[in-house]
């Protein structure tokens, strides 16, 4: 009974954030109860009433069933691994204990989107979509499936295969609708989150801006959906390109398709943290420790580059930024003293601005950082020749004058300020 109200809950309500969680416990409770008293289930011909006992278990079955299709249509409710219990559940009773609960068929080993030779394997939800009882085809009829693959929905198909045009427009427009899919979380790409990253990435070499572009926004759309996995992969491979080119200076690849390449990734890695929002000041360490990877890249470009998606960092953590402000503030001061490249000097100090774009002085940055950013862009104004770079360290010093004047001083009069209103709360 308490299944079938569930069901019912599940499949007519509409409810809050916190209400979520309330089923989503609930329905794990449930799940754990139901995996005790299943596992004690052991089918026995002689024995009346432990076989009574397994038909009454049966009886659950149509209700487990009937919650599998909603939970199915609803998937932010439960996780993997629930889902696999609850189809260990549907097995086990249908049929009658003979399937143990605890006798997994084989292991699985994860798959990492970074290693290229790991062959692809759908998500582990999809493991779990195949019926109860499966119909078998004879050798000699039909071929032998691996059964393990989800099939491919006939749009995603034709997206796969238009990818393989050699025409530009063709796979341009394959990614846009590609990204259309991801963005509004099409169940239809759910099981092949490998084959649609490698397809992505692959893109982001091509020289063609309307392929490399689509192809961020394709992976800005699959890290928003999938992001523990999606951006832990591209960070990986940022870091990967530029140890490989400390290691292996030999590299047959040119240099310039490798920093083009390293620069397509950090804008995928910048636009996946703007689309997460709220969400961004979780992987904020690991983000920091890729960038300040990337600024010590040998290539200029690539070192302007991580400071740039930096200083965006620091504009969307905000308050998020505070524990780390020191190590920021290295960086800066760093590069805008000692390195030779005019446009990586000119990042640093656009860094230094985004530090100091609230109208007042910051709460989360410390006085000695404030004393010694203040000190480091007033001597580097007057060593600076470069007119780009004295722009922005102008530019910071005005930012940062105008946050340490509004914090002193209150605003001046105004008309609006001095208008009083006068309210009777209770007229005679």
């Amino acid at each position: 009974m308490t299944f079938r109200r569930l069901c019912s809950l599940l499949s007519h309500a509409t409810y809050e954030r916190d209400l979520e969680d309330f089923v989503r416990e609930i329905l794990s409770q449930l799940l754990g109860i139901l995996a005790f008293y299943a596992h004690q289930l052991t089918p026995s011909p002689s024995d009346p009433v432990q076989m009574n006992a397994c038909d009454q278990f049966g009886r659950l079955l149509s209700t487990l069933n009937e919650l599998d299709a909603v939970l199915r249509a609803r998937c932010e409710l439960i996780n993997s691994a629930q889902l696999e219990l609850l189809h260990c559940l549907r097995v086990m009773l249908a049929t009658r204990g003979a399937v143990d609960l605890q006798k997994p068929d084989k292991t699985t080993t994860p798959i990492s989107f970074n290693d290229p030779a790991v062959p692809i394997s759908p998500d582990p939800v999809s493991q779990t979509d195949h019926p109860l009882i499966q119909n078998l085809s004879e050798p000699d009829t039909a071929p032998c499936s691996s059964g393990s693959e989800r099939p491919v929905d006939p749009a995603l198909q034709e997206i796969f295969d238009q990818l393989n045009d050699p025409l530009v427009p063709v796979r341009g427009h394959a990614l846009i609708m590609l990204s259309r899919l991801l963005e509004s979380r099409d169940q239809c790409v759910l099981g092949h989150e490998e084959r649609l990253f490698k397809m992505l990435v692959q893109h982001l070499s091509d020289m063609d801006s309307y392929i490399y572009l689509s192809a961020i926004r394709g992976l800005a759309a699959l890290g928003r959906t999938f992001t523990d996995r999606v951006l832990q992969a591209m960070l990986g491979r940022f870091r990967q390109l530029c140890a490989r080119f400390h290691s292996d200076s030999n590299s047959v690849q040119p240099p310039g398709c490798r920093v083009e390449y390293q620069l397509k990734l950090g804008e995928a890695i910048m636009r996946t943290l703007r689309e997460l929002g709220e969400m961004a000041p979780a992987y904020r360490d690991v983000v920091l420790h890729t960038v300040s990877v990337g600024t010590r890249d040998p290539e200029p470009l690539v070192r302007a580059a991580s400071l740039s998606n930096l200083a965006e960092l620091c504009r969307l953590l905000q308050h998020a930024i505070a524990p780390v402000t020191y190590e920021i503030f290295a960086l800066i001061e760093f590069h805008l003293i000692q390195d030779s490249s005019a446009s990586v000097r000119q990042a640093s100090a656009n860094l230094a601005r985004s530090l100091l774009l609230e109208e007042r002085l910051p709460d989360w940055l410390a006085p000695d950082v404030l004393r010694d950013l203040n000190r480091l862009l007033s001597s580097r104004a007057k060593i600076e020749r470069d007119p780009s770079v004295l722009e922005q360290i102008d530019a910071a010093l005005g930012e940062l004058n105008k946050c340490a004047r509004n914090s002193l001083f209150s605003k001046p009069l105004s008309v609006e300020s001095l208008v009083k209103e006068i309210r009777i709360s209770r007229p005679i």
